[in-house]
């Protein structure tokens, strides 16, 4: 925890930002569900990129990443993919 407080916060905040999306994803009914998915991660790739230009953090951290890490981070990513 002391190490890397943020990543804990993200990982607790990720379902609770996931099921908003999809709530703002029925919302609204006029446009295709595979559109608002578009935008929606389109503005996550921006807002997370204007974010580690602004304090200078890169991705040199995946180089590091133990095989119980990776196994988490591809879990994470088929979890989303299925929802």
């Amino acid at each position: 925890m002391q190490s890397a407080p943020w990543a804990l916060i993200a990982l607790i905040a990720q379902p609770f930002l996931l099921a908003g999306g999809d709530i703002a994803m029925r919302k609204m009914r006029k446009m295709p569900e595979s559109l608002c998915s578009a935008y929606q991660n389109v503005s996550l790739t921006l807002l997370a990129s204007i974010y580690m230009f602004a304090t200078g953090l890169s991705f040199d951290f995946i180089w590091t990443l133990s095989a119980e890490a990776w196994f988490y981070i591809v879990l994470s990513c088929a979890l989303t993919i299925i929802s």
